[in-house]
């Protein structure tokens, strides 16, 4: 969290429930980023932070908190809202975002079973490797 907050960074913690993984976040973040303004979407809410990453002004130090990650990613576990037109992040938002001008510090917390679902590969022997959430996979390995 130190060097994310001089140079920006992609946090996410993977634990279970009700272990403080958001806590964990929350006091390294008020200890470390003093001073940061802090971009809450509401859950899914994808579109907010992908339109940020496109700005044409200059952003202020950020950190862009995504609790349940998984909710913003491609996959089984976004949050649809066809009222609110939700969309997911994409991995040019976060690339954007990491190499803004001013630090952004992209926070986000997913349960394991969460990560390992994102991470899984076709049962189809035709697509031997092919994982089922590409866009998931590129996120979270940017």
């Amino acid at each position: 969290m130190r060097a994310a907050s001089r140079e920006g960074g992609f946090l996410v913690l993977v634990g279970n429930s009700s272990v403080g993984k958001t806590r964990l976040l929350y006091e390294s973040a008020r200890s470390e980023l003093a001073g940061f303004v802090v971009l809450a979407p509401d859950l899914g809410d994808g579109a907010l932070v992908n339109v940020i990453a496109d700005a044409t002004f200059p952003l202020p130090k950020l950190i862009v908190w995504l609790d349940e990650l998984q909710r913003f990613l491609p996959g089984p576990y976004f949050v649809t809202d066809d009222q609110d037109s939700h969309t997911a992040i994409t991995a040019a938002t976060v690339r954007k975002l990491l190499t803004a001008d001013t630090p952004v510090v992209i926070v986000g917390t997913l349960w394991p079973q969460y990560a390992t679902e994102l991470r899984t590969v076709q049962p189809d022997p035709a697509s031997v490797g092919q994982s089922r959430y590409p866009a998931a996979i590129d996120i979270l390995t940017t």
